[in-house]
């Protein structure tokens, strides 16, 4: 996943936009975290579902109550990048300052500084170490350093702890990296030492992936973890109604969408959409009524 990609996926997270539906006792979990975690007794949440059963809604719910009080960032682990050191920091960090493909050295390496004195890290190692990780020429400012490449990738992994731990201390962190059973195995161990290291700062870490991923980070005290089902028909049918834009369908379609779906969220989105874009039902004003044979609905492929 490159820049564009990512960036689309960014944006695409943060436009989620339908209200969350069944997930009041997950929210509440969250929200208690958040409590404990801004006031420095840091805390992670890992979150568990199958693709499209929520979980980002989830994490965006989140996100919209905690408007104002929390800097909130944002990882995308990949499966084309399972293999490139520290993938997700780097593509969170060039979003954060602003890092662009058509910038030059020199631009890049101004919007880092900039970024490393907010986060009260702009320290020679730390610059160096940072720079290189972003692929960017800074030697005109810091120093190069001697280092082994397991030592490097020690002390890089001691600069990322630092620059986050600098900035919790201008405001709480809401910290979020989605998917991953997709983890490089550089970020991974990093994982380990950090979510050693939060237990005292302001930061409330969640991580999200899929079922067959079992996380060895679960058993900590400061660690917590939500395991997402599937939705009951009742809240399935909330949705769909969201979908339709509060209009009722024809119970038919509802039926074919819920029991095609199996209470899975992404779906019962798809699935209605599709209905209302088929051809198949007409617009009453507050409604939609079956304009002639009722057809069967199939999830989109792409999904």
């Amino acid at each position: 996943m490159g820049e564009a990609a990512a960036d689309s996926r960014f944006a695409l997270r943060r436009g989620l936009a339908t209200p969350l539906v069944g997930r009041t006792a997950e929210l509440t979990h969250l929200l208690d975290r958040w409590e404990k975690a801004r006031t420095g007794e840091g805390k992670v949440v890992l979150i568990s579902g199958e693709p499209g059963i929520g979980k980002s809604r989830l994490i965006a719910a989140t996100e919209e109550r905690l408007a104002g009080e929390a800097r909130t960032l944002y990882c995308f682990c990949s499966p084309h990048h399972a293999n490139s050191a520290f993938y997700p920091i780097v593509a969170m960090i060039e979003r954060i300052v602003g890092i662009k493909k058509r910038d030059g050295s020199n631009a890049r390496l101004d919007k880092l500084q900039s970024f490393l004195r907010e986060a009260s890290s702009d320290t020679p190692d730390i610059g160096a170490l940072v720079s290189e990780l972003l692929s960017i020429e800074g030697l005109r400012h810091y120093p190069t350093l001697d280092l082994s490449p397991q030592a490097r990738k020690m002390r890089t992994g001691d600069a990322l702890v630092h620059l986050l731990s600098g900035l919790t201390a201008r405001q709480p962190v809401f910290m979020v990296i989605e998917d991953v059973h997709w983890v490089d195995p550089t970020t991974g161990e990093w994982l380990d030492r950090f979510i050693d290291r939060l237990r005292t700062l302001s930061v409330l870490l969640i991580l999200s992936f899929r079922p067959e991923l079992e996380p060895r980070w679960r058993r900590l005290a400061h660690v917590s973890e939500l395991s997402l089902g599937r939705l009951a028909r009742g809240e399935g049918a909330v949705i769909a109604k969201q979908i339709a834009e509060g209009k009722n369908l024809p119970r038919e379609i509802e039926d074919q969408i819920l029991a095609k779906s199996e209470g899975v969220p992404l779906f019962i989105e798809e699935l209605t959409k599709v209905a209302i874009e088929s051809g198949m039902l007409v617009d009453t004003g507050d409604g939609y009524t079956l304009s002639g044979r009722l057809s069967a609905l199939t999830v989109p492929a792409t999904l």
